[in-house]
């Protein structure tokens, strides 16, 4: 079990919990189907007692905990880089003269 070092967020919360994401590869040849079916009704019916994701197949994998690598993440980075100029254009329109 992971402990977090002294002096790092000692809360009682996160004393137990690890400063990354945790991947359990599984495969089940034979039961895949049947046990993947009985894993997402165990955490889809009390997601607060069972935080977990269950990822079928790599595009699953939430963005957020993704490799850099990852086309999806770097497609949203664009869109955020986008939107971030998009914005500063607009804000030059409307204040000219002025720099942000």
């Amino acid at each position: 079990m992971y402990t977090t070092p002294k002096g790092r967020r000692q809360a009682k919360s996160a004393k137990y919990t690890s400063p990354f994401p945790s991947f359990w590869y599984c495969s089940f040849p034979s039961y895949q189907s049947a046990i993947l079916q009985h894993l997402h009704h165990i955490v889809k019916s009390s997601p607060e007692k069972y935080p977990y994701h269950i990822a079928n197949k790599i595009d699953d994998i939430p963005v957020e905990v993704a490799p850099d690598s990852d086309p999806r993440k770097k497609k949203l980075r664009n869109a955020q880089k986008r939107s971030k100029h998009k914005k500063r254009q607009q804000e030059k329109r409307t204040h000219p003269g002025t720099e942000l």
